[in-house]
């Protein structure tokens, strides 16, 4: 099956992409002063996906037990670098993968540290390998979804849906002030490394809002695929 990766200038939520990658904290609770990519889906949708999510999340944490770093203000719902997918009629029946992609400081030591933004509420950040992990774990739970679904003796939701496409958007740049050249290049890199293994995905998209932001990522981006 051939792969496509593209480097696109939009809006997340009107791309063709048929699911979104959306990182998320371990609480599972919308905040109005959230922005990015959570602010673009909250106003398209309203709080309907934010729910589904809390109410998966609330179940695996139930099962597994809650997120306790030392630190944190609260109890969380799932791990760093694990997540959920929900679908529903909202968005264009696209599906959504929550990915809790920030770290803890009461979990580990951030790479780079002087060079971190750390959130002093509860000690969470988003550093490179954040990034890695969080790409990665985003890729490998849409395959899994993917073929899951696929079986035949699985008897899935009317909701539930396959889906060959996967976008994400620039991890990290807006609450954790991650530099779009780490944010960037992270996600690139990880998503070359790890798209052949992943049968179910044709296309694996990463979007820019500014114009400026895009270009900047374009040279990034073509600096590693030309390697």
């Amino acid at each position: 099956m051939k792969k496509v990766f593209e480097l696109v200038k939009g809006n997340i939520i009107t791309h063709d992409s048929k699911s979104i990658v959306v990182p998320y904290k371990t609480y599972f609770h919308y905040d109005e002063g959230f922005s990015g990519v959570l602010d673009t889906i909250f106003n398209a949708s309203g709080d309907l996906p934010f729910s589904d999510a809390r109410e998966k999340a609330e179940e695996i944490a139930y099962k597994h037990g809650y997120v306790k770093y030392p630190g944190m203000r609260e109890n969380g719902s799932i791990y760093p670098y694990n997540g959920i997918i929900v679908s529903g009629d909202y968005l264009n029946k696209k599906s959504l993968i929550f990915i809790v992609s920030n770290d803890f400081t009461g979990n580990r030591k951030p790479e780079n540290t002087d060079k971190v933004y750390i959130d002093n509420d509860d000690g969470s950040y988003i550093d490179a390998k954040s990034i890695r992990e969080t790409v990665k774990s985003a890729l490998s739970l849409a395959e899994e979804h993917n073929l899951r679904l696929a079986d035949k003796n699985y008897r899935r939701l009317p909701s539930e849906r396959i889906f060959d496409s996967v976008i994400f958007s620039a991890i990290g740049t807006n609450q954790y002030k991650v530099p779009l050249d780490v944010s960037v290049r992270n996600i690139v890199k990880t998503v070359k490394e790890n798209i052949l293994e992943k049968k179910s995905l044709k296309k694996v998209s990463l979007i820019l809002h500014s114009e400026n932001k895009y270009l900047q990522a374009m040279e990034i981006v073509k600096s590693i695929m030309e390697k």
